[in-house]
């Protein structure tokens, strides 16, 4: 009988996996490391591929330190940071560098929307001062500047949805 609640965090730097009981005990906790890049002031792109590897890493280094079987997992809830875009084509292959929580690359797409948001029924429950670290900001830019990759792009997630779609099934 599946025993077990696994959680998974994709964090700004790491992956992180715990293992609890039904009573809330830790019985294990695992960490697997990506790095993130500077393209540009105010850029901040990670690698999916490295997020996947980390936690390809990271599940079966903390079933190994717990001791148990992957079929005593009931459950696995995943989150991970916000406001990060991945950007995949049809086949689910990222057609660039997820732009991360903290790029703020966007700045004039976000000033655009303050000037029209009282326009259309999409953005007036925006407040003034909209941010450009957030996703529509972003997608307006890739759309502007890489406009091959937006061409591509079928698919926009959060990379919490990305992560969280990803888990391998075979643990």
């Amino acid at each position: 009988m599946a025993e077990y609640l696994m959680g998974i965090d994709a964090g700004t730097g790491s992956v992180r996996v715990a293992l609890f009981d039904f009573r809330g005990q830790n019985r294990a906790y695992a960490v697997a490391e990506y790095g993130t890049t500077y393209p540009k002031n105010g850029w901040a792109e990670q690698s999916d591929y490295e997020w996947f590897e980390a936690l390809k890493k990271a599940i079966p280094e903390c079933i190994k330190k717990a001791g148990i079987a992957a079929d005593n997992i009931a459950a696995i809830t995943c989150d991970a940071t916000t406001n990060t875009l991945v950007y995949l084509d049809e086949n689910d292959t990222s057609v660039r560098p997820p732009i991360l929580w903290m790029d703020v690359r966007a700045t004039e797409e976000a000033s655009f929307i303050d000037t029209i948001r009282e326009e259309y029924d999409a953005t007036k429950f925006y407040k003034p001062g909209f941010r450009a670290d957030t996703m529509v900001p972003k997608c307006m830019w890739v759309k502007k500047n890489e406009p091959e990759n937006w061409a591509k792009t079928t698919y926009r997630k959060k990379d919490s949805q990305h992560v969280c779609c990803s888990i391998p099934l075979e643990l």
